[in-house]
């Protein structure tokens, strides 16, 4: 039987410094050695580049870019496409929900700086590389740069020709002449 319990510790309400040296007796014997809550924090190295890397199932943030972009732990981060004007060709951009404007959309940081982005969205985004640089674009939104975009392989029209007649396909053009299309057999 417990006779008496006795707990020592270190504290200053008026610092409100965090409890140190944490002493359990029971009965006069010391049951666990003293503790010290350490207030050394955990020194983050920044890189010389803010980037983000496309992941099967996640992307992953360097911490400059989480420095430079101000997104926290537990925070949700967005990928849209912005449109180049005049054109019909986009660009991604990056950014928390609340500087996209759509709070609670998105997925949430992790302590490890990576961000869950899977499936279709992960399949888009491979469409212009795997890994980023990152600019700012707008206040909050910062435009993602491929550094390796994928290389597009430019197909001759004589290679189409070939692959159509594979097919038993005809190919129709721009162009003066008149091409006649025939019967195409259809069934649900």
């Amino acid at each position: 039987m417990i006779s008496q319990v006795t707990v020592t510790f270190n504290f200053d309400p008026d610092e409100e410094t965090p409890v140190s040296n944490l002493t359990c007796f029971i009965d006069g014997i010391e049951k666990k050695k003293k503790t010290t809550r350490s207030t050394k924090t955990k020194e983050i190295v920044l890189e010389d580049e803010a980037l983000v890397t496309l992941e099967p199932t996640k992307i992953q943030l360097n911490n400059k870019a989480v420095a430079d972009m101000g997104i926290v732990y537990g925070e949700r981060v967005i990928i849209k496409y912005e449109k180049i004007e005049k054109t019909k060709k986009y660009f991604p951009v990056i950014g928390s929900d609340t500087s996209m404007g759509e709070e609670g959309s998105g997925n949430k940081i992790t302590k490890t700086n990576s961000v869950a982005y899977k499936g279709k969205a992960n399949t888009i985004l491979a469409e212009y590389g795997t890994e980023f640089s990152v600019e700012p674009y707008k206040e909050g939104v910062w435009k993602l740069v491929s550094k390796n975009a994928p290389v597009k392989k430019v197909i001759s029209y004589q290679e189409i020709e070939n692959q159509a007649e594979d097919l038993d396909f005809t190919i129709i053009t721009d162009a003066e002449e008149e091409i006649e299309i025939g019967e195409m057999p259809f069934k649900l």
